[in-house]
């Protein structure tokens, strides 16, 4: 026999009490209900706060027995507030933790945060707006320039505003007139301050004797693909003159939009994209990847040369492409066998693919946001064929995502209880009072403390800890680990001596989805040699509710409910449910299931 040792693990921040079924092969039917936490604020268990903030807490809970409720919240043990909820303005740093509780006079359930306190950092003005908006401009000599400047604070402290021409102050508000006077490179700049932090702006002057009345020559862009990267396009033109196909215009633009530029109002309504290369020599190719576009949607791409006087040429014809898009990958499984499903069909949105013999699968040219994924075999979902459908929703859709799934297979039952085998996994694994309807399994390995007894002849711990291997290889997996302590997070054994004491399965804990963090197993301890099997098969029976199996009501199943069961150990029925149980994901959501 195994006895894996290991110290019990710390218990999550955000810890909800509450008791759920109690039963022993002979009596089903006994419950311990604290109250329920419906809702809570803040939801993130840590949070970072500033000296000068000011937080608010608050709950809502409601008792399954109508019990009357009291609220407090406490900051490091100390009472703070008798109300459901509390604002806590802070005016300290480190580290704290506040506590939120709710009883009913006998049980109670909390939440639990953890603050970081820090100092407000001063952070630089932003700018919001300048004008000329274009950082490279072209003026004839004695003519004149406006420049404007806007900016916000973080904090809200007043901006002061200074103007520089080469180096040198020329004003100190937000709008600033320059009047050309020489020709050459003029630097105008922008100054924003809060006091102690500022941000600017810079514009290069380009002051020439005369103008320029001859706009460049028409852009045509001779390609457009899906670039390398995610929400990437890569684009090509011809590159032309600054007077028609003469010397180098000043330098492209190159606007996107989701609609065909085809004049200037589209044009002034798409969005400018930085990173255009430099002008090169009329009619030699340049080339472009556009960024941050939306992935796998069409984007319309349009390019123009500008002179250094800011004449622009003509709008071309227009030219769209799809974005590239995102990719996420996967691998399907058998619930119960945990081997590869080959020939699985997957689709989300527009993307489908079907499995390979590994299981794996490619969605590709996917867009950014949320889908539902769906899972299927055969060529419809209108027909039951060996495996249920899965419905997996939301999936945020990532580039590089991955996405393993197991798959319920449909197995016959040799019980006659329940329609097919989703009907008895869904109803054997369904949390009582839980709204997500989430499968409540033990993330793995689950701690298991039972304490040494040796009484009529019997050793207890040995007995109790062979049943629990004994599921474990039912399983086929290593579920359990044996420490020397009650574990926080796990399953520990009582023992007692009261003959009218029932015995039974408590959880004893669970988190905000009503998932199991620790549970309890209270056995008599009066048996001897002559009832020992009846004290294994009773172990046995609780055990599968310790592993988050509910009452069946098969007599044929050690899971049978309200009476003793016909079976010594775990039916066919119930060893393919147990792996199934625990090849599913934990928090699984029952409802995506499907019957084709």
């Amino acid at each position: 026999m195994r006895n894996k040792i290991i110290a019990p693990a710390g218990l999550f921040v955000a810890v909800f009490l509450a008791g759920l079924l109690a039963c022993d092969v002979n009596d089903p039917d006994r419950f311990l209900r604290p109250p329920i936490i419906k809702n809570y604020a803040p939801l993130s268990p840590t949070l970072t706060t500033a000296i000068g903030d000011t937080v608010r807490f608050s709950m809502a809970a409601f008792d399954p027995d109508d019990k009357e409720l009291e609220y407090t919240f406490s900051l490091d043990d100390s009472l703070t507030s008798r109300s459901d909820h509390w604002l806590y303005v802070v005016h300290e740093e480190g580290e704290v933790n506040v506590v939120g509780r709710v009883t009913n006079g006998f049980t109670e359930s909390k939440v639990r945060w953890q603050l970081s306190r820090i100092r407000p950092v001063n952070r630089p003005p932003e700018i919001v707006f300048v004008e000329p908006p274009d950082s490279e401009i072209t003026i004839v000599v004695g003519a004149s320039i406006d420049f404007s400047i806007g900016a916000e604070d973080p904090e809200n402290k007043p901006l002061s505003y200074v103007y520089t021409v080469d180096g040198s102050i020329a004003g100190v508000s937000r709008h600033f007139t320059y009047h050309s006077t020489f020709v050459g490179l003029v630097e105008i700049r922008a100054l924003v301050s809060d006091g102690e932090a500022f941000a600017s702006n810079t514009w290069m002057l380009r002051v020439a004797a005369e103008p320029d009345s001859v706009v460049p020559a028409r852009v045509v862009v001779t390609d457009l693909s899906p670039g390398a990267g995610v929400g990437e396009l890569d684009v090509e033109w011809t590159g032309v003159g600054d007077d028609d196909m003469e010397g180098l215009p000043a330098h492209y633009i190159v606007r996107t939009s989701g609609q065909p530029i085809t004049d200037e109002h589209s044009w002034n309504a798409a969005s400018d994209r930085p990173g255009e290369p430099d002008p090169g020599q009329p009619g030699t190719l340049h080339n472009m990847v556009i960024s941050d576009l939306p992935p796998a949607e069409l984007v319309y791409v349009a390019v123009r040369a500008m002179d250094d006087f800011g004449n622009l040429s003509a709008i071309s014809a227009p030219v769209g492409e799809r974005a590239r898009g995102m990719t996420v990958t996967g691998m399907v499984r058998d619930a119960v066998t945990n081997d590869p499903v080959p020939g699985m069909w997957v689709r989300m949105i527009s993307a489908v693919d079907t499995t390979e013999s590994d299981g794996l699968f490619t969605l590709t040219d996917l867009p950014a946001g949320y889908a539902h994924v769906y899972f299927w075999d055969g060529v419809s979902h209108a027909v039951l064929e060996n495996y249920f459908d899965i419905i997996y929703s939301p999936y945020e859709i990532v580039d590089g995502g991955h996405i393993d799934m197991w798959m319920l297979p449909n197995v016959d039952l040799d019980s006659e209880d329940y329609m097919d085998f989703l009907e008895f996994f869904v109803e054997m694994t369904r949390l009582d009072g839980n709204a997500a309807d989430v499968l409540g399994t033990w993330e793995l390995p689950c701690q298991v403390y039972v304490p040494p007894l040796i009484a009529n002849n019997l050793d207890y711990k040995q007995i109790i800890e062979q049943v629990f291997l004994e599921w474990e290889e039912v399983i086929e997996l290593d579920v359990f680990e044996f420490v020397d302590e009650i574990p926080e997070t796990g399953v520990y054994v009582h023992y007692t001596d009261n003959t009218s004491t029932r015995e039974h399965y408590l959880v004893m804990r669970t988190d905000e989805n009503g998932v199991p963090l620790q549970g309890r197993i209270t056995l008599k301890n009066t048996y001897d040699e002559t009832n020992l099997s009846l004290m294994k098969v009773i172990v046995r029976h609780e055990v599968g509710h310790a592993l988050g199996m509910n009452h069946s009501s098969d007599p044929n199943h050690i899971m049978v409910g309200g009476r003793s069961p016909i079976a010594d150990v775990p039916s066919p029925d119930e060893v393919l449910l147990a792996r199934a149980m625990y090849r599913v994901p934990r928090y699984f959501i029952l409802e995506w299931f499907r019957r084709d």
